[in-house]
């Protein structure tokens, strides 16, 4: 598609359209331009979470290996914990 061609998109509600026009209104822009400023931002913040995706994995994976390095009898205390509270009326 050619930039600066009219072009319109079909099945957007009518409610909707009406708060983007009011939106776009009072921060003094077309429709176009508050669309396009819209559907930018959202594109980067995409990207933004898919690029930090892989840092929180890898985070995660830390906290688990942690995790798995316990000494057994801090594991056994957790589990008795627990038990004591099943087994309380």
């Amino acid at each position: 598609m050619k930039p600066g061609i009219p072009w319109s998109v079909k099945g957007i509600d009518g409610k909707a359209r009406e708060i983007a026009k009011d939106a776009a209104r009072s921060q003094g822009k077309t429709l176009g331009e508050w669309l396009n400023m819209k559907i930018l931002e959202a594109a980067s913040d995409e990207a933004d979470l898919k690029s930090d995706a892989p840092r929180k994995n890898a985070s995660s994976s830390v906290k688990s290996r942690k995790s798995r390095s316990r000494p057994a009898s801090a594991s056994r205390g957790k589990a008795g914990t627990l038990q004591q509270h099943k087994t309380a009326p």
